[in-house]
């Protein structure tokens, strides 16, 4: 039996700033380079040419399903890595990628889903999003992606799986992709085709579940574009408990942060309680309790989940989903200080936020001491602090 052998499948359009690092970073973990170009004006397919075993050109079919699938259907190693062009192996995790073969391509495997590192732009409150995604499977075609936009595999590798006894497997193999940390206009240029495609998946879904997905993602987008109005009126069509657990977290954060853009913080509280209700171990959960009771005034009850915010950051540094970026949560500290009266704290966490090298048990300390002085100062704060039980929860 010969040995199973890797092949990157890769569909591309104007990725010319970062393809290359992409494709130098990973060559040395695969056995055969397959990009696809849809469409590019921008030197992307010169560097493509330089690197790809297998490069095509086709016209933009309107699917990223088809365009994916067509990718697939070049390659010949007897498994897939998928990977898109403003995604690398960053040298950190090349350990781990030298261990990838042997777990991932083993016999009996079907898919191994990695870790992709989602890095956010300089300055937004989100640093990185952790999350698991299909990204290495065996080459059969009844694997194919289906979706116009997010295209999906992962029931066609079930229901392989199932009927041949291969195994899914997490292998802590990180992808790092830049995808949200683009500039405006690139962000704009990126995102903007894919309202029309995502209004077609509604209109055409099967189902409700799958209504409720397109819905949330059609959101995300208008998220990513800030038509904030545009996103509460997509969201009011949701049904959330049609998502899974995984994406109704990120639906009703993604309602939160757009609640608090629009100044509307008691409709931000009520899908902060939410966020707690499906997962407890997320700062993001807590941040956005936080500052919206800080915004209506309850300052000692915020003040308590903000420290819970950056305690559980602390803890699970890395590994939650979303992981915050201290220095843009302690600026958004310090503008709630202000507005709240106190001028003091606000300078410490203004100090804080220009600290990179703060130690998070000070900036704790830091909290706690404030929510003493804050109780201390209104007679009425430790009674606020016991009304609010369902929002003190520990991760």
């Amino acid at each position: 039996m010969s040995a199973p052998t890797l092949s990157l499948c890769m569909i591309v359009k104007n990725e010319s700033a970062l393809l290359e690092r992409c494709l130098t970073s990973v060559r040395p973990f695969v056995d055969e380079i397959v990009v696809v170009d849809t469409g590019s004006d921008d030197g992307t397919q010169d560097i493509a040419r330089r690197y790809a075993d297998v490069y095509r050109e086709i016209e933009w079919p309107g699917s990223f399903s088809d365009a994916r699938n067509y990718s697939l259907d070049q390659a010949s190693g007897s498994h897939i890595l998928i990977l898109d062009g403003d995604e690398y192996i960053d040298d950190a995790d090349v350990p781990t990628w030298q261990r990838l073969r042997a777990q991932a391509l083993a016999d009996g495997v079907a898919s191994a889903l990695l870790p992709v590192h989602n890095l956010f732009g300089e300055g937004s409150l989100i640093r990185s999003e952790r999350m698991w995604q299909e990204r290495v499977y065996v080459n059969v075609p009844e694997i194919r992606y289906f979706g116009k936009v997010h295209n999906q595999i992962g029931q066609a590798i079930q229901k392989w799986a199932h009927y041949n006894g291969g195994q899914i497997l997490k292998v802590e193999a990180p992808v790092t992709h830049l995808g949200y940390a683009h500039g405006v206009d690139k962000m704009r240029d990126k995102y903007t085709p894919r309202l029309v495609l995502l209004q077609d998946e509604i209109d055409e879904a099967p189902n409700e579940i799958h209504r409720a997905y397109y819905i949330y993602q059609l959101a995300t987008v208008h998220v990513v574009l800030r038509d904030w109005e545009r996103v509460l009126e997509v969201f009011a069509d949701l049904d959330y408990d049609a998502l899974t657990p995984h994406n109704r977290f990120y639906s009703h954060m993604l309602t939160a942060q757009t609640a608090t853009q629009l100044g509307r913080p008691a409709l931000a509280l009520e899908h902060a309680n939410a966020m707690l209700g499906i997962e407890r171990g997320e700062p993001m959960a807590y941040f956005y309790a936080a500052i919206s009771m800080l915004s209506l005034g309850q300052i000692a009850d915020g003040l308590l989940l903000y420290t819970e915010a950056v305690r559980v950051n602390q803890k699970r540094r890395g590994m939650a989903r979303f992981n915050l970026n201290s220095g843009a949560m302690l600026a958004r500290t310090a503008l709630l200080c202000r507005r709240a009266g106190l001028t003091g704290p606000a300078r410490l966490f203004d100090r804080f936020a220009d600290d990179d090298t703060l130690d998070g048990s000070l900036l704790i300390a830091a909290l706690e001491e404030l929510q003493t002085l804050v109780v201390r100062s209104d007679p009425n704060a430790a009674q606020h602090v016991r009304q609010a039980p369902q929002l003190r929860m520990s991760a």
